[in-house]
């Protein structure tokens, strides 16, 4: 009977704020081939590959790989896994914490990350779970996430993109001392930085390296450094990166509505749009701080 592959203990380092890189190896298949390998993590003991996992694919010996999408300043506990036929096998499990802080900046008396919303995990530590599936997308009513156009690369700049009801969820999906804001903490920033026909230009991230030529008007003045995360549609399909910046707020239109208020930045102009959109779509979250 075959028994099941054995794992070395993990080495991690190169740890910043959101992310870190993870060794091990597969010493031994165990009697049968190896189909799966990688690393499993949560930020509570004894993570399985049920929790938060990156997959190195199938065979046996030395891998190395990177977690994204960490929360700053966060206890993580992960562990090597194995599977062949047998089952699963686990390496020792080993913690460490990420470094750091969010950037942020002041505009009025209301303090804003600098950045999009990068996160695996609710507050509480369960996962939030992936959904890249076009068809699958719009069927969800709870709380989702995808990289734009399933691209992971795509989350370095401009962050993840969720659904309403990761937003909305009661485990809080904004680290600790923070929220996604409200239509009137939004309408409030967009007041301070001179109204909705042209606040664009001062929240804005300047130049066109995230955003497409124009980028009417953009100074990031403010030091908000909106972004263009585009969007997903109703549908499931992709939208808008490089043109489109659209935020979340938790504020649903009318109560138990299936609307919820939004904010827009675009490519080619100065405004800043409130506008509804529907809770299944995907958008980018900031968040603000309590």
């Amino acid at each position: 009977m075959s028994g099941l592959p054995t794992i070395s203990t993990p080495a991690v380092f190169g740890i910043t704020s959101t992310s870190a890189i993870v060794e091990s190896d597969v010493t031994s298949e165990g009697g049968s081939a190896v189909t799966d390998r990688g690393i499993c993590f949560s930020t509570r003991t004894g993570p399985t590959i049920w929790d938060s996992k990156v997959s190195y694919g199938s065979s046996y010996g030395f891998f190395e790989l990177s977690l994204y999408g960490l929360m700053a300043n966060t206890k993580y506990f992960l562990r090597p896994y194995g599977v062949n036929s047998a089952g699963v096998g686990y390496g020792e499990e080993v913690q460490f914490t990420t470094i750091g802080d969010f950037e942020t900046v002041t505009i009025g008396t209301q303090v804003w990350m600098k950045y999009n919303l990068d996160v695996l995990f609710y507050r509480n530590g369960d996962p939030i779970p992936q959904v890249s599936d076009a068809t699958a997308w719009p069927v969800q009513t709870s709380g989702t996430w995808c990289y734009y156009n399933n691209d992971v690369s795509n989350e370095f700049d401009c962050g993840k993109l969720y659904n309403w009801y990761a937003v909305h969820d009661s485990r809080n999906i904004a680290p600790l001392g923070w929220h996604v804001p409200t239509d009137a903490e939004w309408s409030t920033l967009v007041s301070l930085t001179g109204g909705n026909t042209t606040a664009g230009d001062v929240l804005k991230e300047a130049g066109t390296r995230n955003w497409t030529s124009p980028n009417t008007g953009a100074t990031n003045g403010s030091g908000f450094t909106g972004l263009p995360g585009g969007g997903r549609g109703i549908d499931g399909a992709f939208i808008g990166i490089g043109n489109l910046g659209s935020c979340w707020t938790v504020s649903e239109v009318t109560p138990g509505s299936f609307l919820v208020f939004c904010y827009q930045m675009n490519y080619d102009q100065s405004a800043v749009s409130r506008v509804q959109s529907s809770k299944v779509t995907g958008f980018s979250v900031r968040c603000i701080k309590d």
